[in-house]
This record gives structure tokens, sequence and C-alpha cells, in this order.
């Protein structure tokens, strides 16, 4: 190229052409962003009135000129003028040249003076220089190395150079297939067609960063590799720039992701908690229900039925809940570090009120099992009740039987005493089965009256036995009076015979002795016969009636009288429906009664007339003593029977009461136990008190039947030995009950003192595990504070976990003893071992929560592969290996990865994040995270916004879709409230930071 611009052939023009172009280009770019009223569209041109130098050289060495210049200059003294000093200003900043241009020479369009200059201040600043006055690093390197990085992995592309690698156009596309996969179709690419894929990657560039195509496909394969340097410098800057872009749209997707799933959480908690409620509410209705089915089978059921829920619904109800509240937790945390308010769950769904509704769920729960255990309680004891029914019922059934029995036979009676006998027997029999009804049955029927009372399940069997002993009872009575109605014929009958056999006798005698009559007479009188019973008496008051009958009758009589009174005898007989008696005349056959056995009548009367002179003072004594004698026997008799009563009624009274005795129903609870203890103290009283007021009345008719000298009693075959046996019989079944009783109550202590041990464990430790979580839970620490506290819980677990050792030992042995009820606690082992289980898998999860949320706020956005970069770039240029780099390679470093900086800004990241020298890879990882990374403030915010629309005040949907994803926009597009030809992104950003 000549000094005047000439050239020396077409293609060394044309090439100096492009050269033109790029280079007016990448001043225009320079001057864009800080000095925008700067125009400039031809370089050469543009650069003749010296201003544009003079800002040029400012921008690029960020320092002011602190001469004076013209601004607007008109004439070509002014323009030349400026051009000496903006050439004197790039002279003092460091820019070279070996054959400098001359202010004329510039002002007069000098094409390659012009050029030379603006190459030297392109060397000059895109050399990576650290201001040390050192060796400079080649930022052609630098590029090369970052179009290296970007292009890493593609297939059909390899870059060692700026003519030939660019060629074809595939290195470009690579370059902006990297970060825009979208805009590029890479598989449709041909590295054959170099026109139509650089076409491509101008089209891309230009929709990506707004990269003109001011030079075609065709001369971008024409350029040389400086110019080639220049141009894909375009794409570095565009990218840079459009990076600024791309973290704009970030942040506001990374806000749109934040609030979507705040919101999506808040959502999803308040549904949960709703559902979580209908829930326990469903289960509190279940466990108030206290509808029974009134059968032992049901109160088992029932029982299984709720250790069932309690071992598997109840475990599923603790988890929903932990997940309820990891959930919240987990949203308070996020609001809470991205600065959001506090979520405020819908009414009733609050923790709080939850955890209310949990507590009202564990009162249910033990109301439920007091109520089932009662239940079951009450089964066991209609159980027991009705095993004592039809203990009592068969008992009653084999008296039924043997009265029964007895009352069938049939008696041969052939005596009035053996008449009598029978009938005071049965007697005995109808009063005892009066006192069997009003004591066993009346106890049978109190029996079925308190099962009927409570509803028993097999009611109608114990109505079927009692109507059984009522129909017993009914036929003994039947059976009763048809025996007494028998007894009292024979009775009777008895009596009838002994009458005419004692006037048969008195016949016989007046027939064989009616000469000694009155001699008989006499000595019968003075005779006071040995009376031992009642028939005794009485037959001797028969015979002294006979006697006195006699001597009335022979008084007034004769023989023949006395032949007619042997004529009425015979002619006496007994006759009822039952049975009859005719006077048997047998005996009387072979005796006659001849003239010659006859005496004078007159003599006879005579001497019958002085003996009953003397019979009526004879007969006074005789009838006083039989008298008396009768009365005793009278006494004696109604003693045996009274004897009869007392003892028979006490034996069936000890009997009974040794039965009753004998059970052990004394509480299904420690509480009912102890409470039976007066119960028992009652029992044993009432039981010695009556069985010694029966056996003083059995000892004081004794007492009086032993003063009459009363041995034989053939009513009773009772003594006092049997009341002695009887009794210690009693007081050992007292005994063993009180034993009984102790053991059980010493049972039901030792059981409740057990429950009491495992209550006073797992309350404490239950609690301990709901204080630990509330603390994690509202905790207002930093992250790491939290996470360090929340390491330290995770850390006690073994240890903690060991305290359920003891518990389980305590649980397996209230199992041995078949503890079911623990009136202590309503906790299980089951329950707090789900409780523990849960917290540890709340604190793994709140610990991977933690974790999560401190390393995102350290990388703040920082992709892998973005770390990767850094990383595998740190390393390119730490090359002595160190672990460290220095200005001049931080400098190239940062420029690899798309961030050029200053000197001035090398420095102040070298002092602020090294030692002024030197900064480690961690440093410089942490440097790199800032720049990378991204924060959510709502003036970062709305400055995206403001970034990505181009300095609009609305949201515009065709800038949003240049960097945004289709579904950000579409989600602003149905939130922001539309204003003007847009959306208005400012109220968007206060709505959604404020939920």
């Amino acid at each position: 190229m000549s000094r005047t611009g000439r050239t020396a052939g077409p293609k060394n023009q044309d090439w100096v052409r492009l050269q033109r172009k790029i280079f007016s280009r990448w001043v225009k770019q320079k001057l864009l962003r800080t000095r925008p009223e700067i125009q400039v569209n031809d370089v050469v041109e543009d650069i003749k009135d010296g201003v544009l130098l003079i800002n040029l050289i400012e921008v690029l060495s960020e320092s002011k000129y602190d001469g004076k210049y013209v601004a607007k200059p008109k004439m070509s003294i002014h323009r030349i003028d400026n051009l000496n000093n903006g050439l004197k200003f790039a002279w003092s900043k460091g820019v070279d040249m070996k054959v400098k241009p001359s202010a004329e020479q510039l002002e007069k369009g000098d094409q390659r003076g012009t050029l030379a200059l603006v190459w030297a201040i392109m060397m000059k600043y895109i050399k990576i220089d650290d201001g040390s006055g050192g060796e400079a690093l080649n930022a052609k390197d630098a590029l090369l190395m970052w179009c290296k990085n970007k292009t890493a992995g593609y297939k059909g592309v390899e870059i060692t150079d700026f003519k030939k690698s660019f060629a074809d156009g595939m290195a470009l596309c690579a370059i902006i297939h990297k970060h825009r996969p979208k805009m590029i179709d890479w598989e449709s690419l041909d590295s054959s067609d170099p026109i139509k894929t650089l076409k491509t990657a101008q089209d891309a560039a230009e929709k990506y960063f707004a990269l003109e195509q001011y030079i075609t496909p065709d001369e971008i394969r024409r350029l040389d590799e400086n110019s080639m340097v220049v141009y894909v410098s375009e794409y570095y800057y565009g990218i840079a720039e459009q990076r600024k872009l791309d973290l704009a749209a970030r942040r506001i997707k990374k806000l749109i992701l934040l609030t979507k799933e705040n919101d999506r959480l808040k959502a999803e908690y308040n549904k949960t908690a709703r559902n979580f409620k209908a829930t326990l509410k469903k289960v509190e209705k279940v466990l108030e229900d206290r509808t029974i089915d009134n059968t032992m089978a049901g109160a088992k059921r029932r029982l299984e039925e709720f250790y069932d829920y309690k071992a598997k619904d109840k475990s599923s109800l603790i988890s929903d809940q932990l997940n309820l509240e990891s959930n919240y937790n987990n949203l308070a945390m996020r609001l809470a570090h991205h600065k959001r308010p506090e979520f405020k769950p819908e009414k009733g769904c609050s923790l709080k009120e939850v955890e209310q509704d949990m507590l009202h769920l564990e009162e249910c729960e033990k109301e439920r099992k007091i109520a089932l255990h009662a239940e079951l309680n009450r089964q066991l004891r209609l159980v027991n009740l009705a095993q004592q029914h039809e203990s009592r019922y068969n008992k009653i059934a084999d008296y039924c039987k043997d009265k029964q029995e007895y009352l069938e036979i049939r008696e041969e009676i052939s005596s009035v005493s053996e008449a009598q006998l029978a009938l005071r027997i049965l007697d005995g029999v109808v009063k005892e089965n009066a006192s069997m009804i009003a004591t066993g049955v009346a106890k049978l029927k109190s029996l079925s009256a308190e099962l009927k009372k409570e509803k028993y399940e097999n009611q109608k069997h114990i109505e079927s036995r009692d109507a059984d002993v009522d129909s017993k009872f009914k036929i003994l009575n039947d059976l009763a009076k048809q025996k007494k109605v028998i007894l009292d014929d024979h009775l009777k009958r008895e009596e009838f015979i002994e009458h005419v056999q004692e006037l048969n006798d008195n016949h016989h005698n007046q027939f064989d002795k009616i000469n000694e009559w009155a001699e008989s007479k006499r000595t019968n009188l003075q005779t006071h016969e040995e009376i031992s019973s009642v028939y005794q008496a009485r037959k001797y008051l028969n015979i002294f009636d006979s006697t006195q009958k006699d001597i009335e009758t022979s008084k007034k009589t004769t023989i023949n009288e006395f032949v007619r009174f042997g004529n009425e005898i015979m002619g006496m007989k007994y006759e009822s429906n039952l049975s009859q008696y005719i006077f048997d005349l047998r005996q009387y056959q072979n005796k006659s009664f001849g003239a010659d056995k006859l005496q004078d009548i007159q003599d006879r009367h005579d001497t019958i007339n002085a003996a009953l002179e003397e019979f009526v003072t004879l007969a006074q004594e005789k009838k006083k003593y039989l008298d008396h004698s009768l009365a005793t026997e009278q006494e004696k008799e109604r003693l045996r029977l009274e004897f009869a009563d007392l003892s028979s009624d006490y034996l069936k009274f000890m009997k009974f009461a040794i039965e009753d005795a004998g059970l052990h129903d004394f509480g299904f609870t420690l509480e009912e136990v102890e409470n039976y203890q007066k119960t028992l103290e009652k029992l044993t009283t009432d039981a010695r008190s009556q069985a010694n007021k029966k056996k003083e009345a059995i000892q004081k008719t004794k007492k009086q039947m032993d003063a009459l000298s009363v041995t034989e009693n053939p009513y009773s075959t009772y003594d006092l030995n049997q009341a002695e046996s009887a009794l210690r019989s009693l007081e050992k079944a007292i005994s063993d009950r009180q034993s009984a009783y102790d053991a059980e109550l010493k049972r039901q202590r030792d059981n409740d003192a057990l429950c009491k041990k495992f209550a006073q464990m797992a309350e404490p430790f239950s609690k301990w595990i709901s204080e630990q979580k509330d603390k994690i839970t509202i905790s207002k620490d930093t992250l790491e504070g939290q996470l360090n506290f929340v390491t330290k819980n995770i850390s006690s677990i073994p240890s903690e976990k060991k305290k359920l050792d003891p518990l389980k030992s305590l649980q397996d042995e209230m199992e041995k003893k078949g503890i079911q009820n623990n009136r202590h606690t309503s906790l299980t082992l089951k329950d707090v071992l789900v409780q523990f289980e849960q917290f540890e898998i709340f604190l793994t999860r709140k610990k991977k929560m933690l974790e999560e949320e401190i390393e995102h706020q350290k990388l703040r956005g920082i992709t892998e592969e973005q770390m990767q970069e850094i990383e595998e770039n740190f390393k390119q240029f730490d090359f002595d290996n160190s672990g460290t780099i220095d200005r001049k390679e931080l400098t190239a470093c940062l420029y690899s990865l798309g961030e050029e900086r200053s000197p001035k800004e090398i420095a102040k990241i070298m002092q602020e994040y090294g030692d002024g020298n030197e900064i480690s890879y961690e440093r410089f990882k942490d440097f790199m995270i800032v720049i990378f990374g991204d924060t959510d403030t709502k003036d970062e915010i709305i400055n995206s916004f403001i970034l990505i629309n181009r300095g609009f005040k609305v949201a515009k949907k065709d800038l949003m879709e240049l960097v945004m994803d289709d579904h950000d926009i579409d989600y602003i597009s149905k939130t922001a409230p539309k204003l003007d030809d847009g959306y208005d992104f400012y109220a968007w950003t206060e709505d959604v930071f404020a939920r």
C-alpha cells in the first residue's frame, strides 16, 4: 500500500478495501458503548478532523486528554491541530510505529497511513499488557485459545490459526452454536459449502449479538490473518457483550423459576395441608365412633384394628406430617434466603394449627383406646358373669334333677308315722326349693338382669337357661303338690287304719278278757309307759281313750251290745280316689262267743261299777302324763325339723359362699383392682357374719334338742363336724381369694410401674425429637450455622438411637406380660420408632437442602460447564504449575474466558483476591463466581429488563425473544400487567418480590 493509498493491483486493492471496512468496524465498536455520539462509517474519512482519534485513545487508555481541542473543527488548520494533539496523545500512551504518519497525511485521507495508525492502536490495546512495563501477552494467542475453548468437541472443527481454520465457516458456526444451540442446526452444516456456512454464521451473529453483515462470506474467505483476528474479535466482543444479556435473561429466568417453584410449593403445601387435615377429620370420625356390636369378638377385633391403625396408619400420618413440615421448612428457607416475605398458609393450614390437629387426634386416640379397653374389659366381665351364670345354672339343674327324682318316688306307706315322716320330708324339700329360689335362683336372675342390661351377646342362651330353671321349679312345684296330695291320702288312710285297728284291739280285749277287764283296766291306768315319740304318746292316749270308752261302754252295754259293737267294727271301711281299706276279719274266724263264757251281768256290773269309781282318779293322772308326753314329743319333732331346715340352709349358704369366694374377678385395671379392696373386705365380712349367724342358730337349736335328750333325727344327717368343716373350707376359700387378690394387685402395680417407666423414657425422648426439629425449623441462623447444628444432630444419631434399646426391652417385657394399655402415655414403641426414623429422614433432607442452598449461593448460578471452563483455562495459563497465576497470566486467562479487563482492573483484582502479585485457583474461582454468577435483587431484575429491552420502560416480546426462552416469555405475558405496547415489568417485579 502506498502513502497515497494507491495499490499495486486489483487484488491488493480488494484486500485494502476489506481491511478498511474491518478497521472502521473495530473503531466504531470501541466507541459505541461510551461515545455513541461519534459516528464512524469509514475510519479513513472520519479520522480527518482529529476528534475521532482523541476520543478513541481516551476510551482505550481509560484516561482523559488533558489538552484542548476543537470539538467541531471547520477549517483545515483546526483539523490538523486536532490530529497533532491526537497523535501526541497516542504516542504518550505507548502507541508505537516505525513509520509514523503526519497530521497532514491523515487530514488529507492517506489510506495507508490511517490504516497503519489504526493497526498500531489495535496492537497496543488488543495486546494483553499488565501495565508493568514487561513483555505483553499476545492477544492473538489469547483469542485463538478462546476460540479453541469454545469449539472443543465439535466434529470437523480444529483451530490452529486465523486463516485456514476459519475459511469454511464451521469454526464461527461452532462458536455461536456453543452459546445459542437453537440458532444453528449443527447437523445440517456442510463444510464443503463454505459460502453457505459462513452466511449461516453471519445470520446467526447478526441475530445473536447484532453483528452487521458489513462484509460478505466471500470477503471473509479472503481476509488476511490480521483482519481475521479483528473480525473474529467481533464475535468475541459480541458474545462477551451478549453475555450480559444472557446474564440478565438468566436472572429473570431464575426469578421466574423461583417464583413458579415458590408458588407451586405454596399451593402444594396448602393442598397437602388441606388433604392432611381432611384425612385427620376422617380418622377422628372413625376414632370418635363409639358404636359397639356387644360381642367379645367385636371388642377384640376393634382393639386389634386400633393397634393396627397405630402401627400402620398413624405411622403414615406422622410421616405425612413430617413431610408437610419439611415442605414448609424448605419453602420458608427458600423465601428467607431469597429475601421474600414469610409464607402465610391459608387459614387452618399453618404448622401450629396442623400440630394442634395432630394433638387433637392423639386425644381422640387416647379416648378411643380407653373406650376400647373399657369395652374389652366389659366384655371380659360379661363372659365371666356368663360363666358364673352357667356354673350356677348347672348346679341348680343338678339340684332340680335330684329333687325331681325324689318327688317322682311313690313311697310304700304302712303307718301314720311313716306318712307323717314323708310329709315332713316333703315339707322340707318344698322349703328347700323356696330357699333355693330365694338364694341360688335369685342370684342367677341377678346375673341375668345384669347381662341383659349390658346387652350381652349371648343373652338368648342366658334367657333360655333362666326359662329352663323356671320350668324346672314349676315341675318341682307341681310334683310337690301331687306328692302332697298322695301323702295326705296316705296319712288319712293310715290314721283310719290305726283307728280301726284300735277299735279292733278294744273289741278283741273285750272279747278275750271281758272277765278280766277290770283288772286290766286298773293295771293300765296305773301304768306310766316310757314314751319316746309322738306316735307312742298318741297311741297310749288312744289306748287311754279307748279304755275310758270301754269302761263307759261296759257300764252301758251288755254282751249283746258287745256283739253289736263287734259287728259295727267289722263293717267299717276307708275309701278315697287314691286308696281304700276294708277291715280284715280273718284274725277272728277261729274265735266264738259261747254263752258259757258270759258271767252274770249284774255281778260284772257291780264289779265294774266299783272299778269304774277307782278308774276316775287313775284316769286323770294318766291323762296328765300322756298330754305332757305328747307336748314334749311334738317339741322334739319341731326341733328336729327346725334343725334340718337350719342345717340345710347353712350348708347351701356355705356352698354358695365358698363358690363366690372362688370367683377371682377383681377388675382389669390397676384402678379397678385397687378400688375392689373395699368390696373384697365387705364380701369377706358379710360371708363370715352370715356364716356365724347361721351356725349360731343351729347351735341354739341343737342345745334345745340336747335338753330334751333328742339323739336321733330322721330329717337330717348334719352334725357339728360338718359345720366346722364347711367353715374351714370357707375360710380357706376366703384366704385363697385374698392371696389371689394380693397377687393380682401386685401384678397390676408391677405392670403399672413398667408402663410408667416406659412413659418416663418415651415421653422425654419424643419431646427431645420435637424440640430439636423445632429448633431446626425456626432457626434464623446463617445457612452455615444451621448446617453445623444439623450435622451435629446427625452425628449424635447413633448415640441417641441407643436410647431406644431400653425402650425396646421394656416393650418386650410389657408384651410378655400381656400389657396392651398404658395409662401413663399414649405413645407406643412404634410411635417413637417412627418419629425417630422420620427425624433421621428430616435431618438428612435438611442437610442436603442446606448444602445445596449453600453451594448454590456460593456458585450464584454458575453452571458445571462454566466451572469446568474456568478450571481448564486457569490450568492452561498456570504455565509453571504453581497453582497460582500472575498479572499477565490472569489477563490472558480472563481474555480467553471472554473477560477483557484494563490494567487498572487487573491490579484491583490481584489486590482483592490475591496478594497483589499472584492469585490462587480457589480465589480465582471466587472471583469468577462473582463475574459469572448472578443475583436476584429487585434492582438487578429491573436493570435486566431494561438491558434486554434496550432501555424501553416496558417489556417487549420481540426483544425478549432474542435472549429469553419461550416459556419464560409466556409466563411474563400471562402474569405481568399490560402497558402500552408491552408489559409493565416494574409492577411485575414488585409483585413477584412481594410473594
